[in-house]
Order: structure tokens, then sequence, then C-alpha cells
């Protein structure tokens, strides 16, 4: 058993059991690293692309959120002040009945 591993029994007697595993292990680390480097690369394009896309648009998503979370605060501030002024006005009106 132990002779098999470095007898060429392999691809018609040409390669031997280990040699044909390191050609294996050869090759999957091969298309591993490739599909990590092409990962990689698409990673940063797709940083690139969106760098470019928001210095374009000239729009930062951030500053939005916060204008918008401002102007509601506005709003119901408003809104609340509305409403004591409508208060305030029917009980002057009721005073007067």
């Amino acid at each position: 058993m132990a002779g098999l591993e470095s007898a060429g029994t392999v691809q018609g007697g040409v390669i031997s059991y280990g040699e044909a595993y390191s050609q294996i292990i050869e090759e999957i680390g091969t298309v591993t690293n490739r599909a990590r480097l092409e990962a990689d690369s698409a990673k940063a394009l797709l940083v690139q692309s969106e760098n470019n896309r928001e210095s374009i648009s000239g729009v930062n998503l951030d500053e939005e959120a916060g204008k918008l979370v401002q102007f509601q605060s506005a709003y119901n501030a408003s809104a609340q002040v509305v409403s004591v002024a409508r208060e305030l006005f029917d009980t002057l009106l009721n005073a007067f009945r």
C-alpha cells in the first residue's frame, strides 16, 4: 500500500497518487487565489463607481438625512404651536359667548 503512493498509477502510469494529489491542490489554490483577486478588484471598482456617482450627483446622503430629521422636528413644533393657538382661540371665543 505504501508503494502505491509513489508508483506511477494515475494517467496511464505516468503520475503517482502523491503527484496527482499535489496537482489537484495546486489547481484549487490557483483558482481560489484568482477568485480572491477578482473579488478584490470588483470591490475596488464598486467603491470607485460609488464615489464617482456621489461626486457627480452632489448629494451627501448623510447630510440630507440630517436635514430631513431637522425639518420633521420643525414641522412637529409648528403643529404644536398651531394646536395651542387653536385652543387659546377657542377659549377666548367661549369666554365671550
